[in-house]
């Protein structure tokens, strides 16, 4: 987390809880690496770390007691990374400096998280899963057919989009103003629980646990009106996910996805 101990002579991390959790890293940096590079590495490591945990907690099976909580750390982690700021101490400048506020309750998930995590965690390698060279998925669609594990008990479309996203390495957009045009929230709240299924499988079931008419009788029903779909080299760039509407799609006449095809009629 903190990268090669050569580039630290030495560090302090400060925490206060009060009515709000304040936590500090102080870290005194070598000659010649920059403090405010050293700042911005480790929260780069900090965006990195949900994705990373999720990966590790994919092939253990929880007990009863630490599921419901662990399931939820991953976004913890997120909320986390989100609160912190970085920079060089001023004005000496010489320290590399990370500073998160958080509610006060913050303070004791996280130790009971990390607890339960190395309880259920022991003699397991921490580095995670190993990556041949050569066999990783590239295209969009490679990445949309590889299995993934995505839990959490209660949270809302943009955490869960977002967790994903940074699970597969895809990046996910979620086109505000075609929600808004259905009347679609991104906040309403649900639960999830899918392990080792394809990230498609579960980015499906997103977008149906999210969709406001509970009516649809499936992906292919008109009734499920938030959907997704993939943008290859979006503007010349990398490929792209958007989660739309079927009417915002067919505004720009995007191509949906099979799954989403309303299935021809049977003839009687």
């Amino acid at each position: 987390f903190l990268g090669p101990s050569s580039d630290i002579q030495g560090g302090m991390l400060s925490l206060h809880a009060g009515e709000q959790f304040f936590a500090e890293l102080r870290l005194y940096c070598n000659r010649d690496v920059l403090p405010q590079v050293m700042a911005r590495d480790i929260y780069r490591r900090m965006g990195e770390a949900p994705s990373r945990l999720n990966q590790h907690f994919k092939p253990i099976q929880f007990s009863s007691y630490s599921e419901q909580l662990l399931t939820d750390v991953p976004f913890a982690l997120k909320a986390l990374h989100q609160y912190t700021r970085h920079d060089r101490d001023k004005p000496a400048g010489k320290q590399a400096v990370l500073r998160s506020y958080l509610p006060a309750e913050a303070a004791t998930f996280l130790i009971h998280a990390t607890d339960l995590a190395l309880l259920e965690t022991a003699g397991t390698d921490g580095t995670g899963p190993t990556k041949v060279v050569g066999t990783q998925p590239k295209t969009v669609y490679e990445k949309l057919k590889q299995p993934t594990t995505l839990r959490f008990g209660r949270d809302n479309l943009v955490n869960a989009i977002g967790l994903l996203s940074d699970d597969i390495g895809v990046k996910i957009e979620i086109q505000d103003k075609d929600l808004e045009l259905e009347g679609i929230t991104k906040n309403q709240s649900f639960g999830i629980d899918m392990a080792d299924k394809p990230a498609e499988e579960i980015l499906l079931s997103i977008v149906q646990l999210a969709n406001p008419d509970k009516t649809a009788k499936g992906p292919s029903d008109a009734a499920q009106k938030l959907i997704y779909v993939v943008k290859q080299k979006l503007n010349g760039g990398e490929d792209v996910i958007w989660i739309t509407t079927r009417a915002g799609a067919q505004t720009r006449s995007d191509q949906l996805p099979k799954v989403f095809k309303p299935l021809p009629r049977q003839e009687k």
